[in-house]
């Protein structure tokens, strides 16, 4: 009986240890839909084709739609605060991280009319950007 609980608690041990491996083996950061493809390859083909692949990306030069020269009053941040966009076809909403938590900054560019406008000015530090799901399966931003 001894013999049986110690080869269980054994095998509990080696069990935690390699998951807790494994957690700390996915956590490098965000790896980019790209990565999706080499398992889920027809998912992402169609994932392509959709607003979805383009609502959360690393603000670079060509996914950055604001005008940051703007004089307007409620763009009270500057580009090199902005780490990631969200959308882009209607609205584009900035991320900054604070704390190693990311949060949507407090105006977003208006695609149509091309102006700033408010976003949760008032409050925006206590409102932590909440992540979708899809990024809680497989990667870490």
């Amino acid at each position: 009986m001894r013999r049986r609980v110690f080869l269980f608690a054994l095998l509990l041990l080696a069990f935690f240890l390699l998951a807790r491996g494994r957690a700390t083996a996915q956590a490098p950061g965000y790896v980019g839909s790209e990565k999706c493809a080499q398992c889920h390859g027809a998912k992402y083909e169609s994932y392509q084709g959709t607003w979805h692949a383009k609502i959360l990306r690393p603000a670079r030069d060509d996914t950055v739609l604001g005008d940051f020269t703007s004089t307007d009053p409620d763009l009270t941040f500057s580009r090199a605060d902005v780490g990631y966009v969200v959308g882009g076809q209607f609205s584009q909403r900035y991320l900054t991280r604070i704390d190693g938590e990311l949060y949507v900054l407090p105006a977003q560019w208006n695609v149509t009319t091309g102006e700033w406008v408010a976003y949760h000015a008032e409050d925006w530090t206590g409102r932590p950007y909440v992540k979708p799901l899809c990024w809680l399966s497989h990667d870490r931003l």
